[in-house]
């Protein structure tokens, strides 16, 4: 069983070669949503754009109601680009903000199946949720940790080298 938590990453203009580092699903994160809009209507409102391969908005675990989020993919970089370009947009009478992203086709599960030897091994769902979380709380850490270094040295924009400095530390 994969994990249901999907990695987002937001890629500048400026970075966009690090796309052929791999294959990738597009998309955009919708935030600012209104509490009461529902999934269908997040999908009815984008599909304009182009073929919606995956729509969700995200729940908060405890109290069960959305937290303002939702996770639209295309199925390709052109619609996306086209959902974001044609905005601001509003949806169920609230503004939203709307921000392009990729999310890596290969999944934990494929890249912890690479590493076995034998086509035998199998991973447990346990296990794949334990590095995806794993690999969450890397990124966020390497994140703080670059933001940092970026304002130590004035800069207003973390670059890869920031990313570079930091990396011994973890």
């Amino acid at each position: 069983m994969e994990s249901t938590q999907p990695l987002y990453i937001c890629i500048s203009e400026e970075n966009k070669e690090f796309l052929n580092s791999g294959e990738w699903d597009y998309g955009i994160v919708v935030t600012d949503l209104n509490p009461y809009v529902t999934k269908s209507e997040l999908q009815s409102f984008f599909q304009t754009f182009g073929t919606i391969t995956e729509c969700n908005i995200k729940i908060d675990k405890s109290s069960g109601w959305p937290k303002g989020v939702g996770f639209v993919r295309y199925s390709s970089s052109k619609e996306a680009e086209a959902a974001q370009a044609d905005g601001p947009h509003n949806l169920g009478g609230f503004p939203i903000w709307i921000n392009r992203v990729v999310t890596p086709k290969e999944t934990v599960a494929k890249l912890l199946t690479l590493s076995f030897k034998e086509d035998k091994t199998k991973v447990s769902s346990d296990a794949v949720i334990l590095v995806a979380e794993m690999l969450k709380v890397f990124v966020e850490e390497a994140t703080r940790r670059a933001v940092k270094q970026a304002s130590s040295e004035d800069c207003d924009t973390v670059d890869i080298e920031h990313f570079e400095k930091i990396l011994p530390q973890l």
